[in-house]
């Protein structure tokens, strides 16, 4: 199951929450029990290369990088 990242706007608390596909939207929140609102995530990167020294590399995506790719 994936995990996915919630923002309530009521106490502006934000947490995460392994949900089914189907319930990625119907998480409350644990501090209020509000609904909370889905966060769009970034996601991490592998180039999935396992020779030389370093084995793969992982880069991280987010808005500022031009292709969320590090690595050699």
């Amino acid at each position: 199951m994936p995990l996915y990242e919630y923002h309530c706007e009521r106490c502006d608390e934000k947490f995460e929450s392994i949900e089914p596909i189907k319930d990625r939207d119907k998480a409350d929140c644990p501090d209020c029990g509000k609904r909370a609102r889905r966060l769009l995530s970034g996601f991490a990167v592998g180039n999935g290369g396992g020779g030389g020294s370093g084995g793969g590399s992982l880069g991280s995506y987010s808005s500022g990088d031009s292709c969320g790719f590090t690595g050699g």
